[in-house]
């Protein structure tokens, strides 16, 4: 299961107005910072550094305007407690479909390609719905593909991509509604592929044009390279692979420094980097979601009135990398702000929501105001495990509630062992929505789809008969809900695992063998103690101490908690 993907939508918006700066300049992309720490306004500074207290591990790259930052925080390599600096690589992600987008505008700029080509006109061999589908529908995500060609870091060669892709379903009539897929862009790497004879060489010479390179594989990105921790705490990939690349390219596995990529952004929109008014052309292409954003390609629109300037944004992690990098870009003022993260517990996407309304204002950002040592009073009294004793929770399970906690230096990890603490512990925005996730995952999981019964199919290849499939739990994390899974099988084993579902039920993303869910409470200045989670943060979660144990209050519900005995 591919976990790349890329969501922006988070930040908000209400209409749409872009305006591109279009110029006769040649491509320059002057990456240099003055240090390996950077240069940093004050007032930037101070914020991040608070952040930082709280787990930022990570670059950015703020360029344009009055207030300037290229810096770098928390450690390249948690492991070694190796410096970070702002010459450290990270896998970008999905933000590499920005760069297969602006790929495709240069070809069609110089008269390779046209925006209502087929695919399967221009990549021999590329039928069904990918080859049908057209330029212009697969950079909208328009063409209907669902379903996953391959998995990410496994390898696929050329001819076993184009057989898969050809094999994808669709969920609508292409052109008629909008459905984002890895796969539409894997398809549109190959089409780069087919007319320059070099989808990777002709990425690396002709669109980055020396700024980084690919996380795994030729031509590779520079190092030193940071080391990614994951979701569930483990350590990501870290490129070591020789591919083929198939799986993975055109929808993800670029990798460039957090200047480089604030770099390459401004040559992309203010230069010809790609091509004579390709990137004015690209931009011109967009699909309204009516909602106040818009789909172009490589990056979601965003109207001024939210923030004051039009902006076009795009993130990627997600993936087992241990990364996350976003990228915003104002092309009215020509400011761009990059962030990339490590770690996960202040991952770039959540970040950048918390600062990009004072940034855009050009206002001084604010530091976040949670922090600070636990007093061994109190972690004495909250360390343990503990059984929700209220019956208040709108879980569905029979589970006993079990949520444990433990102290750290600067705050707690709350662990959710089962839905039950799930629904007490844990952010969950919408909780109908979350209750219709888990339906449809169950459904999937059951093997109601195509794609769902691969997936079945490859469980029970590694690990036998499957007996039952039960749900644990849905919450909302990395912008998605995901949904926990206890996997049974005959030989009376079992396997936990979560699944996230794109907007047409196909699997968006997944993870097998993975711990139950926990995230990290913080002090706050009235005592209590919240999770910093800028993402869902309409959510009001909070832990509070009394003389009779510990009270969780997630949306307004108390949820009282006893101390396990021993």
């Amino acid at each position: 299961m591919t976990a790349s993907r890329r969501s922006f939508r988070a930040l908000g918006a209400v209409g749409v107005a872009l305006l591109l700066v279009a110029t006769a300049c040649t491509a320059d992309i002057d990456t240099a910072a003055p240090s390996d720490q950077g240069a940093c306004d004050p007032s930037i500074a101070a914020a991040l550094s608070g952040w930082e207290a709280i787990g930022f591990s990570g670059t950015v790259a703020f360029l344009g305007g009055d207030r300037e930052c290229i810096g770098a925080y928390g450690s390249a390599d948690p492991a070694s407690a190796e410096p970070m600096t702002v010459g450290t690589t990270f896998s970008i992600g999905s933000v590499t479909k920005s760069v297969t987008a602006a790929a495709i505008g240069r070809l069609v700029a110089n008269g390779e390609l046209a925006y209502d080509d087929r695919a399967g006109d221009v990549v021999p061999g590329l039928g069904g719905p990918a080859g049908e589908a057209t330029i212009e529908q697969l950079l909208l995500y328009t063409a209907g593909l669902t379903g996953s060609h391959g998995r990410d870091h496994d390898p696929l060669a050329r001819n076993d991509a184009i057989a898969a892709l050809s094999g994808l379903d669709i969920a609508h009539p292409a052109g008629e509604d909008f459905l984002y897929s890895n796969a539409g862009y894997a398809t549109l790497a190959l089409v780069v592929d087919a007319v320059t004879g070099d989808y990777r060489r002709f990425v690396a010479d002709e669109v980055l044009q020396g700024t980084g390179g690919f996380w795994a594989g030729e031509p590779a990105a520079p190092e030193p390279r940071a080391v990614g921790i994951d979701s569930a705490g483990d350590v990501g990939f870290d490129g070591d692979f020789d591919g083929p690349h198939w799986a993975l390219d055109g929808a993800g596995g670029v990798a460039m420094t957090a200047p480089e990529l604030a770099a390459w952004t401004q040559a992309l929109f203010t230069t010809d980097l790609g091509g004579p008014g390709g990137a004015e052309a690209l931009m011109a292409r967009a699909y309204d979601q009516g909602d106040g954003t818009a789909e172009v390609p490589g990056w979601v629109r965003l109207d001024a009135a939210i923030f004051g300037e039009p902006l076009l944004g795009s993130t990627g992690g997600g993936s087992s990398v241990g990364h996350e990098v976003t990228v915003a870009w104002l092309p009215e003022s020509e400011r761009v702000f990059v962030i990339a993260s490590n770690a996960p517990d202040v991952p770039a996407e959540q970040l950048l929501q918390a600062l990009i309304g004072d940034l855009v204002a050009g206002r001084a950002p604010s530091a976040p105001e949670v922090g600070g040592a636990v007093p061994a009073d109190v972690a004495e009294q909250v360390a343990g495990a503990w059984h929700l004793a209220d019956s208040d929770s709108d879980s569905e399970s029979e589970a006993v509630g079990l949520v444990e906690i433990v102290v750290g230096e600067d705050g707690l990890v709350v662990t959710a062992w089962d839905g039950r603490a799930i629904d007490a512990v844990l952010p969950i925005p919408d909780r109908a929505a979350a209750r219709a996730h888990a339906d449809l995952v169950l459904a999937v999981a059951g093997g109601s789809t195509e794609e769902g019964r691969r997936e079945r199919e490859l469980l029970e290849e590694a690990y036998g008969p499957i007996v039952a499939i039960t749900e644990t739990g849905t919450w909302f994390a990395d912008i998605e809900y995901r949904t926990y899974l206890d996997v049974a099988f005959a030989d009376g084993s079992n396997l936990a695992m979560w699944i996230a579902l794109d907007d047409a039920g196909g699997v968006a993303a997944a993870e097998i063998q993975t711990p139950p869910p926990s995230i990290r409470y913080l002090l706050r200045d009235d005592g209590t103690f919240a999770p910093i989670d800028v993402a869902s943060g309409a959510v009001d979660l909070h832990l509070r101490v009394d003389d009779t144990g510990l009270v969780f209050s997630n949306d307004g519900v108390e949820h009282r908690a006893e101390h396990v005995a021993g």
